[in-house]
């Protein structure tokens, strides 16, 4: 009887144990499932969870091999220049950097980096919204600078002059600064002779390699072309009949991705009659017939600059009395008293009085100088600049 009772509770045991074990075995197996779903610990791992990517500020991320790529975006308001610089804990394995547009398209990718444990990239982009991505299984510090590029004609993703049919209108004697980037192969602008002329080329080529300008009829057929090698300059002339002409700037190779600067000048291919009076100088507002004997002389528009500050990181700010009567005005920047070299040169309608400037060097010394203009018969005529303004870049 003793060992029936000592049995019974044996088996009482045992039969909860069992129990137990079948109750335990799912728990365990539901908490390993929902610890294997995880989210690694970065979160910028995708298009739609990239961050706001803060220009010139340090930023650290510990990827790995099963975590290997983050995102960041970003906007630019015109043409710029980023510098993304790269410092790695360890090298013997790719680092890439790719940018990508609104699309989602690449439009830029680095070559791969094994060895470089310290590096960086340069990339030219037109205005828009972009993302960056980085792809790495190292840990590693990175740092996005961004630098406008002053360029005459704002071009973006949506708004550019890739095309005749979206060109830029220019003048005859005015200068320009364009941007090819890696978005951006090719710039269009137009122009129109009102008589048979002599035309001048004048560009300068600060790209990272050559590239090729082409004159257009209107038809466009190729009336010239020509090459011209990177951190060159190029002065060219050709004989052109009157009409409506476009100027093509353009990648001769592929990497030719930075500024130019261009001025068109034309003399006419006919004798002129000498004058009976003295003409007027070259800078002043004149309305001019070249088959009478007189120069018709308009008041001169002179403009007073009032105020020109280095008051934000690398930017001047400056600022004229309006006048009135004119059809706008052009601001022109440069590193030379002379302006023979030229940073940047804009034109204003005539309702502005103030621009800024931005992308400009650190302890660098600038001149600023402000001239108006008049459109008459389709001619674009200017007044004497202003006296120039010197500005040095401390912030």
């Amino acid at each position: 009887m003793k060992k029936q009772i000592i049995t019974k509770k044996f088996l009482a045991v045992v039969l909860t144990f069992a129990m137990m074990a079948t109750i335990l075995v799912p728990m365990k197996q539901a908490v390993a499932e929902t610890t294997s779903a995880e989210e690694p610990g970065a979160t910028n791992i995708s298009f739609d969870t990239a961050r706001d990517l803060t220009f010139n500020s340090s930023i650290a991320e510990d990827p790995s091999s099963s975590d290997s790529k983050r995102y960041y975006k970003f906007s630019l308001s015109d043409a710029s220049v980023l510098t993304v610089g790269v410092t790695r804990n360890d090298n013997f394995c790719n680092f890439y950097v790719t940018i990508y547009d609104k699309s989602r398209t690449a439009v830029y990718q680095s070559d791969g980096h094994w060895y470089d444990r310290e590096f960086s990239e340069t990339v030219y982009l037109t205005g828009g919204d972009y993302y960056l991505g980085v792809d790495s299984v190292n840990t590693y510090s990175m740092l996005v600078s961004c630098d406008s590029l002053c360029e005459s004609f704002v071009e973006t993703q949506e708004t550019n002059n890739n095309s005749a049919n979206t060109a830029s209108d220019i003048s005859v004697g005015s200068q320009y600064k364009g941007v090819l980037a890696c978005n951006d192969e090719k710039d269009y602008y137009k122009f129109t002779l009102a008589d048979q002329s002599k035309l001048t080329v004048n560009i300068t080529n600060s790209a990272e390699d050559t590239m090729k300008y082409t004159i257009y009829d209107s038809f466009l057929n190729s009336s010239y072309t020509n090459t011209i090698s990177e951190n060159k300059k190029a002065e060219e002339t050709v004989t052109l009949a009157a009409g409506t002409y476009y100027l093509a700037i353009e990648k001769k190779n592929s990497d030719a991705n930075g500024s130019y600067n261009f001025t068109l000048s034309s003399v006419k291919c006919v004798e002129l009659p000498k004058a009976t009076t003295k003409p007027t100088q070259q800078n002043d507002i004149t309305s001019t017939t070249t088959t009478t004997t007189s120069h018709t002389s308009v008041k001169e528009k002179k403009v007073k600059v009032t105020s020109t500050k280095n008051k934000s990181s690398r930017a001047i700010t400056v600022k004229w009395e309006k006048i009135s009567g004119v059809t706008g005005y052009q601001v022109q920047f440069s590193t030379k008293k002379n302006f023979k070299k030229i940073t940047a040169s804009k034109y204003l309608s005539s309702s502005k009085s103030s621009m800024r400037c931005s992308g400009l060097k650190k302890k660098k010394t600038y001149y600023v100088r402000v001239r108006a203009y008049i459109i008459s018969n389709g001619t674009k005529m200017y007044g004497s600049w202003s006296a120039k303004k010197k500005v040095k870049i401390k912030k």
